[in-house]
């Protein structure tokens, strides 16, 4: 075997064009087990002990994707982050690292991909001297390759498109005489609403979809917004997306951000759904933009700059609540504060800090006249606990918290979720969804209860949906109508 598990995770295996060594990642078990603490390690095919490439972890944790034998078997290729010299903001690279030690060698296919208009893309498979990945260009992936010099890894002109097909084409292995086997598939992924009762939680009906298209879209997550509105992103064409509001009464949409660097992060929407607030890469920190919902991001003006992370509108929308200590470069063992940042003046104050917990914000209940805060030790997201207060202006006292009686999760996906205009919060526990209601007047919860789903639905939601609690019910994702075949393709000259 190659792998001895424990509770280590492995996966990705790749054997090395002479059949010499595995290449594989691995699970960093001192980084809280987050999907981008990834090892990249090297073990001979003959078997012996592994071991991990020797410059992989001086890079910090932020790989992304997969990782290709170079021809030769020397290098392996890996997406990284990189600072731009010219604008000091992190930009995506392929480096080259040699398998046997040594300095990792930064391809310059960043910016090759970037002047060709070309969301992140990774390294897919090498031969000879060509590299083959999937790029992303007018909302389809399709199969391209760029050229590397043997020997130096630096680019050799443009990237150049090899399939033009509209559904996924993603190249899987090749032969020694350039035959490539390219997996091609469709999926088709759209929105639901389970429409629940505003007095019980509980369904009132079966599940209704809510978008049908074959645009490449994913639910935004954060309780933000209009209530009565889910949001969502679409990839809408080379390295950029918008983002759209779908009415959840008349299942209108309408475009809240338009054509945004895929770069652009932290969305958030106010609770009348008229103005958007997001965060901007600048240098190692981010400057925050506030605009108009449906304009571009051309139209927002800059609030503040290198101030931080936004964390969401305050009920009354005057203020943004805002991270000044977070980085581009992530580190989880900085300990986040959170101030409110006056949309007016761009004025701001202390509103939120922990002697020794990273702090953070969400609305929750009715009229989002309750906030739910979550505390956890920085370095620790499994640790996370969560409190609700009343919205006020004025610093957050201790004695006023309220806990809230669920288990941590992790920053980017709680196992929670909770109503924006009712008083509910709802939570898997192994297959089944539980509601707990919040009882404002006595500032107590109630015990779980189980959620009953009305049958008749055709799409069921499952635990590893996307999903989400919105004013008319619950919101989820679903992957329908997909299929796979696989084609073999003669790599052009």
């Amino acid at each position: 075997m190659l792998m001895q598990g424990g509770r280590v995770e492995n996966w990705d295996p790749m054997l090395s064009p002479d059949g010499s060594r595995i290449a594989y990642f691995e699970d960093d078990p001192a980084a809280a087990r987050l999907i981008d603490a990834a090892r990249l390690m090297t073990i001979s095919s003959n078997g012996g002990q592994p071991r991990e490439l020797p410059a992989w972890k001086r890079m910090g944790n932020d790989f992304s994707g997969r990782a290709a034998w170079t021809s030769d078997s020397r290098y392996l290729l890996c997406l990284r982050s990189k600072r731009s010299a010219a604008t000091n903001a992190e930009e995506f690279e392929w480096f080259a690292f040699p398998v046997d030690g040594g300095n990792p060698v930064a391809t310059g296919a960043g910016d090759a991909l970037r002047a060709a208009g070309l969301d992140v893309a990774a390294p897919v498979l090498m031969t000879g001297d060509r590299v083959l990945f999937v790029g992303r260009g007018s909302g389809r992936d399709n199969a391209w390759e760029i050229r590397l010099s043997p020997g130096s890894w630096h680019v050799q002109g443009a990237p150049r498109q090899l399939t033009f097909g509209t559904l996924m084409e993603v190249p899987a292995s090749i032969s020694a005489t350039g035959s490539v086997a390219l997996e091609v598939s469709n999926s088709i992924r759209d929105f639901y609403l389970i429409p629940l009762s505003g007095a019980t939680g509980q369904p009132t009906g079966a599940a209704r979809r809510l978008t049908k298209d074959g645009r490449q879209k994913s639910l935004l997550l954060r309780q933000t917004g209009d209530p009565g509105s889910a949001y969502f992103w679409v990839y809408t064409r080379k390295a950029s997306l918008s983002a759209y509001a779908v009415d959840l009464a008349n299942w209108k949409q309408a475009l809240v951000l338009a054509e945004v660097p895929s770069s652009e992060r932290f969305l958030n929407i106010s609770l009348d759904g008229r103005q958007v607030a997001y965060s901007i890469p600048e240098g190692d920190s981010y400057s925050i933009r506030v605009g108009d919902a449906g304009a571009g991001a051309a139209e927002a003006r800059v609030l503040c700059k290198a101030c931080g992370t936004v964390e969401g509108f305050s009920p009354d929308g005057r203020f943004l609540f805002y991270n000044p200590e977070a980085k581009v470069k992530d580190d989880p063992k900085t300990k986040l504060t959170v101030r409110l940042l006056e949309v007016a003046s761009g004025k701001d104050r202390p509103w939120l800090e922990h002697p020794t917990d990273s702090a953070s914000v969400d609305s929750f209940g009715q009229g989002s006249e309750w906030l739910w805060l979550t505390l956890s030790p920085p370095g620790s997201p499994g640790s996370r606990r969560g409190y609700l207060v009343p919205w006020g202006e004025e610093a957050v006292q201790q004695p006023e918290r309220i806990q809230i009686p669920l288990p941590g999760g992790t920053p980017s996906r709680p196992p929670w979720r909770a109503s924006p205009a009712g008083n509910f919060l709802y939570i898997f526990e192994g297959s089944k969804l539980m509601t707990i209601r919040f009882d404002p007047k006595t500032a107590s919860f109630s015990e779980p209860c189980e959620v009953k789903f009305v049958p008749g639905s055709t799409v069921p939601l499952k635990p590893d949906d996307d999903w989400i609690v919105r004013g008319p019910g619950l919101v989820f994702s679903s992957q329908e109508g997909a299929s796979s075949s696989v084609w073999l393709m003669k790599l052009p000259d």
